[in-house]
């Protein structure tokens, strides 16, 4: 994501949560511009088959979580690697719904290698 986008797009991955679809569709049809997703016509956002509420959301403000992420990102091994970013790895991108943004400490570069991962929960 271009540096001068990811706030605008901090704030649509906060208003739709960590699932990509409904923000990947959405950014899909304004050209992967989160900014224009934010100033786009409502009525067009009706037509693409989101509700008042959804519509509503993505004009409302996150400042405050789109400041704490970006502070946390100007950290010193800290990265925002979004799904477009050459980082994000590239089998995780071919999984179906996967995070659209991922927060890594550390050295990013250790995400292009293979990894072993246990996921589950209590």
């Amino acid at each position: 994501m271009q540096t001068e986008l990811l706030p605008a797009f901090l704030h649509l991955y906060h208003t739709f949560g960590p699932h990509s679809s409904a923000l990947l569709r959405l950014l899909g049809h304004f050209d992967g511009d989160p900014r224009r997703v934010r100033e786009s016509d409502p009525d067009e956002l009706r037509q693409l088959g989101y509700s008042e509420r959804a519509i509503a959301a993505t004009r409302s403000a996150r400042d405050r979580q789109v400041e704490l992420d970006l502070d946390w990102a100007a950290s010193p091994g800290n990265h925002l690697i979004c799904y477009d970013d050459d980082a994000y790895p590239e089998l995780l991108r071919q999984i179906t719904d996967f995070p659209p943004l991922l927060y890594a400490r550390g050295d990013a570069r250790v995400l292009a290698t293979p990894q072993i991962a246990v996921v589950g929960s209590r």
